[in-house]
């Protein structure tokens, strides 16, 4: 009975964390530039001393250099969660490692792909090659992630010393 509580739980986290994907891949290019530029100007004033102080031509290319690759990791961690909500419900189905693996990297990536031509319909976005790449990226990251920690636990678990 609790496993599958469990997987409802997981397929809904799963399927919530998609909707979010789909909220910010649904917004128009004006508001998802507006986003990711308050979001990028509240980081950047956290890292760089006297940020308010510069003169705006300053602020203005740091805002543009760091807004591009701050954009660049919100992509690689949307699908780096995307993976870990997969693997978890996955989990509650099997625990063979060799369906479980490539099965949430092929969803993550079909995912991403998707979202990418989901965009070309929004008005002032374009599906991008390099995001599906990223996201890809993030997605077997976080399984990469996923599979040293679970390693690590068994080798804790069987008392076996790791050199």
């Amino acid at each position: 009975m609790k496993k599958r509580y469990m997987k409802i739980i997981f397929i809904c986290l799963t399927l919530l964390w998609m909707a979010v994907i789909f909220y910010f891949s649904h917004q128009t290019g004006a508001k998802s530039s507006n986003v990711s530029g308050k979001i990028t100007e509240t980081i950047v004033n956290w890292f760089v001393v006297d940020f308010d102080s510069l003169p705006l031509n300053e602020k203005d290319a740091l805002l543009e250099t760091y807004g591009y690759i701050i954009r660049k990791m919100g992509h690689f961690t949307e699908f780096a969660v995307l993976s870990l909500c997969l693997f978890l419900a996955f989990m509650t189905f099997t625990d063979r490692e060799y369906v479980i693996y490539p099965s949430v990297l092929g969803l993550s990536i079909l995912y991403a792909i998707s979202d990418e031509f989901h965009q070309s319909f929004i008005s002032a976005r374009v599906p991008a090659l390099k995001d599906v790449l990223i996201d890809s990226f993030g997605a077997m990251t976080m399984l990469l992630g996923i599979a040293i920690f679970l390693n690590l636990l068994k080798l804790r678990r069987t008392g076996t010393e790791y050199d």
